[in-house]
């Protein structure tokens, strides 16, 4: 038996818009979110039918990321971790449907390329980061206010800076991982 699942035409290219669920596991596998290997809160909607092709099938919207970006639930000790996780491990497509995606050739194309873009608009003077950096500056003062009201250590500025720490871990792990997939278990036909 063939990979029929492949074929351009009739294979599930055809029901699927790659762009979308691409960007969706960059996002996801970037910030390794937690709930993002289809155990949890993995959001997905299929556009109308129309006359000339079925609807497609697409990811998103991005959805319960508090337990992401080095942020986790320690269950035994029923506390959440302080950003402190693991930067240096696949999360995301341990999920069947995005591993099994992630063996077709032209979907790792998709991904490559649309890491490219993402990664490109991270860092930089108009950059993510420095997007974020500045929310945090201009929050720290209410936030700090909020902190003494309810009595938490409420330093976004420096919370911050250890997610902008875990970030780079992450790309910097995920970088060469990205341009040179690896597929975790590929799943014969």
């Amino acid at each position: 038996m063939g990979a029929s699942w492949l074929d351009p035409v009739n294979g599930y290219a055809k029901y699927v818009d790659m762009t979308s669920w691409a960007d969706w596991y960059l996002v996801s596998e970037l910030t390794r979110n937690q709930d993002s290997a289809f155990f949890a809160s993995c959001k997905l909607y299929k556009e109308r039918d129309t006359a000339a092709a079925p609807g497609r099938l697409r990811m998103g919207p991005l959805w319960d990321s508090d337990l992401s970006l080095g942020n986790g639930y320690n269950i035994a000790a029923s506390i959440i971790r302080d950003w402190s996780g693991n930067a240096e491990a696949w999360h995301t497509r341990q999920g069947v449907w995005l591993n099994r995606m992630l063996s077709d050739p032209a979907f790792v194309a998709v991904v490559a390329a649309r890491w490219a873009l993402l990664r490109d608009s991270l860092y930089g003077s108009d950059g993510v980061v420095e997007w974020a950096r500045t929310l945090a500056l201009r929050l720290s003062y209410a936030a700090a206010a909020d902190g003494r009201r309810w009595g938490y250590d409420a330093d976004i500025r420096s919370r911050a800076e250890l997610v902008f720490r875990w970030l780079r871990r992450r790309v910097a792990w995920l970088d060469p991982r990205i341009k040179t997939p690896v597929v975790v278990n590929r799943i014969n036909n």
